[in-house]
C-alpha cells in the first residue's frame, strides 16, 4: 500500500509541476514578478523554467529509490515547486549544514535553488496521510484522493461526503488527532483509494 501511495505521490508531483506550467501558460507568470523581462507565452515560460525542471529531475536521481521503486526522500526534505526560473526546496531546516548536500547535488545549477523552511517533512506527511486515510475508511468515509501539498506543507484529502460535519471541522479534527495540517475537500464520486 505504501508503494502505491509513493507512486501516486510521485505522479502528483509531476502533475503539480505540469499544472503550474499550464496555469502559467494561460494566465501569465503570476507566481513571480522577478522575471518580468520574459513575455508571458508558453514557450518563454517553459524556457524560463527549463533549468529548474531539469534540476528537479536531477535531485530525484540523488534521492534514490526504495525497494519498491518509489522515491526515497531525505529526512529533511519537505517538498519543491517552481517559482519563475527557480526551484524552491522546502526543508525542515535551512541552515548551511542542511542545505549543503542539496547545493552539492545541484552542482552548476545551484544558483537555481531557493530554500524555504517548512515545519513537516515529506516523509512524515506521507506516513500520516496513510494513517489518516485508513482512519477515515474505518470511520465509513469514501476517500477519493489524497496528496501532500508541497507549497502548503500539509495533507489534502478528498472525500465523497462529510457526513454532517463541515469540511473545515473535519480538517481541524484530523489535524488535532494526527498533529499535522490537514485540508479536506468534497470531491466527485470516484473509486475509493
Amino acid at each position: 500500500m505504501r508503494t502505491t501511495i509513493k507512486r501516486v505521490l510521485a505522479i502528483c508531483a509531476a502533475i503539480i509541476i505540469s499544472v503550474v506550467l499550464a496555469v502559467n501558460c494561460f494566465f501569465g507568470n503570476a507566481f513571480s514578478e522577478s522575471d518580468s523581462k520574459y513575455e508571458n507565452t508558453c514557450e518563454d515560460i517553459m524556457e524560463l523554467q527549463e533549468g529548474a525542471v531539469l534540476l528537479s529531475d536531477d535531485l530525484d536521481r540523488h534521492f534514490g529509490c526504495d525497494e519498491d521503486g518509489g522515491i526515497e526522500y531525505p529526512s529533511d526534505y519537505a517538498g519543491r515547486w517552481l517559482d519563475g526560473s527557480k526551484l524552491v526546496l522546502a526543508l525542515t531546516s535551512i541552515d548551511s549544514e542542511s542545505t549543503r548536500k542539496y547545493i552539492e547535488w545541484a552542482g552548476d545549477k545551484s544558483d537555481l535553488l531557493v530554500f524555504k523552511k517548512a515545519e513537516y517533512s515529506h516523509k512524515l506527511l506521507s506516513e500520516k496521510m496513510d494513517d489518516i486515510m485508513e482512519y477515515l475508511r474505518i470511520d465509513g468515509f469514501n476517500v477519493t484522493m489524497g496528496y501532500i501539498s508541497d507549497v502548503g506543507n500539509k495533507i489534502v484529502i478528498g472525500i465523497e461526503t462529510s457526513k454532517g460535519k463541515t469540511i473545515k471541522e473535519l480538517g481541524a479534527e484530523l489535524s488535532d488527532i494526527f498533529s499535522v495540517p490537514v485540508s479536506v475537500s468534497i470531491s466527485e464520486e470516484a473509486e475509493p483509494l
